[in-house]
């Protein structure tokens, strides 16, 4: 309702003769209504200082409370939980690992071509400016050629990110960047050869890994 308005006969004079019904009872009226039930923001001075002993507990809704206002003094070390958090404010993560068999033929080809048995991966930066950091280890069994790896994103190859070429040669790729959008990233591992005019296999029983994770920054 508001601030409670006087009497506009008031203030009386010491000794002066009231009426009750003219004179009290209305603001007496305008009083109980006000207290009962219609206090409002204009009945509390500015910055005034109330205990949290008067708010009950769990009485503040999410929607009350002003967008952005919550700062991190007011939450205590350690208090907020994975459950708590949305999943785009968590990292994305991504991997396919393959185990080649015997006969799994590494491609000699000047262009990049897939590693054989990995599929994409996709991931999800949950805001740009997310470091993206992607990985692959493989082992090719190679003696005269030597082979350039690299990684697709969204279909298009990156740079020469790495070059092995001796016998058993374990190759671990790895790559990081500051994610421009929030688009889904599909991920593949990439290689060609550079040298010899024979396909070598990748080594059998060697377990080839293919990981994606997007990763918050602030």
């Amino acid at each position: 309702m508001g601030r409670v308005a006087r009497h506009p006969g008031a203030p009386f004079v010491r000794g002066e003769i009231l009426d009750g019904t003219n004179d009290l009872e209305v603001d007496i009226n305008n009083i109980v209504t006000e207290v009962n039930g219609n206090l409002d923001d204009t009945n509390i001075k500015a910055f005034a200082v109330i205990a949290g002993s008067k708010i009950a507990d769990g009485s503040i809704q999410t929607e009350k409370l002003t967008d952005n206002s919550v700062t991190t003094a007011k939450l205590v070390d350690d208090a907020v939980t994975v459950a708590k958090m949305a999943e785009t404010s968590l990292s994305s993560f991504a991997v396919d690992t393959y185990t080649p068999g015997s006969g799994v033929v590494a491609t000699v080809l000047t262009s990049y071509v897939d590693v054989p048995g990995l599929s994409s991966v996709a991931i999800t930066p949950g805001a740009i400016g997310d470091l993206v950091i992607l990985d692959f280890q493989g082992t090719i069994f190679s003696t005269t050629r030597t082979y350039l790896v690299t990684f697709s994103i969204n279909g298009v190859d990156q740079a020469n990110l790495a070059r092995f070429g001796s016998t058993g040669s374990t190759v671990h790729c790895s790559y990081a960047f500051a994610a421009t959008s929030t688009a889904e990233l599909t991920i593949k591992a990439r290689y060609h050869s550079v040298s010899g005019a024979t396909a070598d296999v990748w080594t059998s029983g060697v377990m080839m890994t293919l990981l994606a994770r997007a990763i918050p920054v602030k």
